[in-house]
């Protein structure tokens, strides 16, 4: 709470953009079935481009890593998909709009409300450290060889899991960021480098 106070404070024209939808629930057919789930924010920029807006609290922030993952990030890609399919628009992308968790912990003794507040006036003396926003564009052809090449198999996947018990295996971001970072074989996934492994020989 202390900390939203801040957020707030640091971005006081929030209020003021033009809000298509929050919170959106979807429910949109793909493939003999249909996809589900919750758009944090759907929204027009000055220029009328139509952006979607994800809200993420994270302890390590790599900025490189979160735009390379975009091409494997289910969740977003998802929701590109929906608004696409909602509004009969194409968003231009999607802002990741990013708090960044206190390393902080309570101290002995310290009361919540002491403790509370020394985060809150640590995060004051720096908000822009703690409060990032990364846009990033994504094209419609890339959003279409997604859907065929990665959506697709993992809803086939997950049909033939339930039909007959099929586990389905498939790159989530949980594989490539965690909440301390890269994750060992990010680069592998990502890009195809081997760089720094060494392959078994057993």
């Amino acid at each position: 709470r202390a900390i939203m106070k801040i957020y707030f404070f640091h971005y006081p024209k929030e209020f003021k953009k033009n809000w298509l939808h929050t919170e959106r629930v979807f429910k949109v057919n793909f493939a003999d079935t249909y996809l589900t789930g919750m758009i944090d924010g759907i929204y027009e920029d000055e220029n009328d481009e139509l952006w979607l807006m994800d809200h993420k609290c994270l302890s390590v922030i790599d900025e490189d890593a979160l735009i390379k993952a975009l091409p494997f990030d289910i969740q977003c890609n998802l929701y590109l998909y929906a608004a696409n399919e909602i509004l009969g628009r194409f968003p231009s992308g999607l802002v990741y709009n990013i708090i960044r968790r206190p390393q902080d912990k309570i101290k002995e003794k310290e009361t919540v409300e002491e403790y509370s507040s020394r985060v809150m006036f640590k995060v004051l003396e720096n908000p822009s450290y703690y409060f990032i926003r990364i846009p990033l564009r994504r094209d419609p052809i890339e959003l279409k060889e997604w859907i065929y090449e990665q959506l697709k198999p993992i809803v086939e996947e997950i049909k033939n899991w339930f039909d007959n018990g099929y586990k389905p295996r498939y790159v989530t971001p949980a594989n490539l960021i965690g909440k301390y970072g890269r994750a060992t074989l990010f680069n592998l996934i990502t890009s195809g480098s081997t760089y720094g492994l060494k392959k078994r020989e057993v």
